[in-house]
């Protein structure tokens, strides 16, 4: 999507996931976001990222979707790939998310995904089979 082709609210949900982030020591890995800023066209039109202690975490948001995606990758090369509907949930995404940012790792993530279900209610993990499906909160599977 182009920036001038997005909706003020669209505009304003990139502008606070980029600023948020930014604020919160996450960089831009590509050119993406300077591409959307001079108005050529996007898939995905915020894109974040941060190395923490223990987890490489990135971010990308799909106006087309309102729909933010976090990865999550660990230095024994397990990852998962979340995405959240945003609906207009988007501070408390954003806020949960740099919360757990230093302190993700292997053996906890469930814990912080489970921080970001209490927030959003449309949250979908990547399958072996490359397809989102929906999260549900099951603690026996622990």
């Amino acid at each position: 999507m182009r920036k001038h082709e997005m909706s003020l609210n669209q505009l304003q949900q990139r502008t606070r996931i980029v600023e948020s982030l930014q604020t919160a020591g996450w960089s831009a890995p590509s050119n993406e976001n300077e591409m959307f800023d001079q108005g050529m066209s996007v898939q995905r039109e915020a894109v974040m990222e941060y190395v923490g202690p223990e987890a490489w975490l990135s971010v990308f948001y799909r106006a087309d979707q309102d729909a933010l995606y976090l990865s999550l990758d660990m230095p024994d090369k397990s990852s998962i790939e979340l995405k959240m509907d945003v609906e207009a949930r988007l501070e408390d995404l954003l806020g949960v998310i740099t919360s757990f940012q230093n302190r993700v790792t292997t053996t906890n993530y469930k814990e912080h995904i489970r921080s970001l279900m209490a927030v959003c209610k449309n949250i979908y993990v990547m399958n072996q089979e490359e397809k989102f499906v929906r999260l549900t909160d099951n603690k026996s599977s622990s």
